[in-house]
């Protein structure tokens, strides 16, 4: 009985040192192979958000410049600019100081030209937005057009001092005319005439943006734009390089595949 007891005692001995290290060499391992895979996977989660971040940002920029340009020459009740009183190529109406800036004269009321853009973008005038801080190299464009929606006269009278209005007609004896806040224009018939807010937008690349700090200056996508009777410049989309513009002319008939010439 006791000889049976010694042989059960013998086989109880435990792990030698060997085994110990073989286990933790092998425990050692699979933690540095799982550490891996965590940083791996760390890593691509980080340049999948990247991107996915700036895929988010390109279709934001696209949206607004399609849904602005689209609207270009849009005058409300009228189609022709040449028929708008007030603008710069005709008796251009008085712009306050304030709301010139630094954009040249009749900027604002260039209403002729709807859409007109800048190779490299040293032809703007506004230097104090763009000539200091603009991206080389890079193209700026401006559109002009009147809000979408209609105001009442009331509105019109109640809205800050110089912000630019134009009434546009149908029928009436005055195709449209460029007017300030405070009183609509001799002869409006609210039957046939509509009010609307001017907007002028102005899109550049600048080399700097709300993200920038010492010693990394990040670019973005900008854009000088008439808020009331004040042009205000701000941030769109941070990370934006660059910006080149191609227009075409669309000189196919009406149902006929596009083929038109495109220029910068």
């Amino acid at each position: 009985m006791a000889t049976r007891d010694m042989k059960r005692n013998r086989f109880q001995t435990g792990m030698t040192l060997i085994e110990l290290m073989v286990a933790l060499a092998i425990g050692m391992f699979l933690m540095i192979g799982a550490m891996t895979v965590f940083m791996q996977g760390r890593t691509t989660f980080r340049i999948t958000e990247s991107i996915s971040r700036l895929q988010e940002n390109g279709r934001f920029a696209l949206d607004t410049l399609e849904q602005d340009v689209r609207m270009a020459q849009y005058w409300g009740l009228t189609n022709r600019s040449e028929t708008i009183r007030g603008r710069a190529t005709e008796a251009p109406i008085a712009v306050p100081a304030t709301t010139l800036d630094d954009c040249g004269a009749n900027w604002l009321i260039d209403l002729d030209n709807a859409i007109a853009a800048t190779n490299n973008g040293y032809s703007w005038a506004c230097a104090g937005s763009f000539v200091d801080t603009g991206a080389n190299g890079s193209d700026s464009f401006v559109v002009r057009r009147v809000a979408e929606n209609s105001l009442t006269a009331a509105q019109v009278a109640a809205a800050a001092a110089n912000t630019l209005f134009v009434q546009s007609s149908r029928g009436g004896t005055l195709d449209g005319q460029i007017f300030f806040a405070g009183a609509t224009p001799a002869g409006f018939d609210p039957v046939t005439d509509e009010l609307h807010q001017l907007v002028v937008n102005g899109y550049y690349v600048s080399t700097q943006s709300a993200q920038t700090f010492p010693g990394a200056n990040v670019p973005s996508l900008r854009v000088r734009t008439l808020a009331g009777s004040l042009l205000q410049d701000r941030e769109l989309i941070p990370g934006v390089e660059d910006m080149q513009l191609q227009f075409g002319i669309d000189t196919d008939p009406p149902g006929a595949p596009s083929r038109g010439a495109i220029g910068r």
